[in-house]
């Protein structure tokens, strides 16, 4: 997913400014570490290929970005076209293939670093799942109509994947850090 189309998607949920755009970006997908000038990079280049447009604000630098049709076209296509296979460019596993004995046991506290970090990112995600979830109980009991219900819901299903991404990455490490403890016990005692 690139910053523009998600820039694009917060826009058509809501309309907002640049700064309250981004940080919708960021509390929806804090864990894909988008800049923190996502929108102001992205709005304009959206506005010229006439996917949103600006409606004027009380001040100059506090203009309301809306989608446009042709931006909920796009972006409904996107949506329905298939994604293409993640890449796996994560730096541990280049630090792992490239890593010599002496560096071994490094790369080894990395990964056990890493998997904390992981832990700590699936814990954040079912934490703020579990708020989403209170918040939708309140919020049903007003009833906002079936399209608010299933944006939650679909809301929902994105937080308990991504707690269970950060969990399965996590479970991925520690098996990792276990293997490597393994070889470098067994290459070190070659080693002398």
């Amino acid at each position: 997913m690139t910053p523009q189309m998600m820039v694009l998607g917060v826009v058509a949920e809501r309309p907002g400014t640049v700064s309250d755009i981004q940080r919708r970006l960021s509390d929806l997908f804090s864990s894909a570490d988008f800049p923190p000038n996502s929108a102001h990079g992205n709005l304009p280049a959206l506005r010229k290929k006439g996917y949103v447009r600006t409606v004027g604000g009380a001040e100059p630098t506090s203009d309301v970005y809306q989608i446009t049709n042709a931006g909920v076209e796009h972006l409904r296509d996107w949506v329905r076209s298939p994604p293409p296979h993640p890449a796996m460019r994560e730096p541990i596993h280049g630090k792992v293939e490239f890593a010599t004995l002496d560096e071994l046991a490094e790369v080894i506290i990395m990964v056990r670093a890493d998997v904390r970090a992981c832990q700590l990112a699936s814990d954040e995600a079912h934490t703020r799942m579990l708020s989403e979830q209170r918040s939708r109980v309140v919020a049903r009991r007003s009833c906002h109509g079936w399209a608010q219900e299933l944006d939650d819901e679909l809301s929902a299903a994105h937080m308990a994947d991504v707690t269970l991404m950060w969990n399965d990455i996590a479970e991925r490490r520690r098996k990792l850090a276990i293997r490597l403890e393994e070889i470098h016990k067994r290459f070190k005692s070659r080693a002398g």
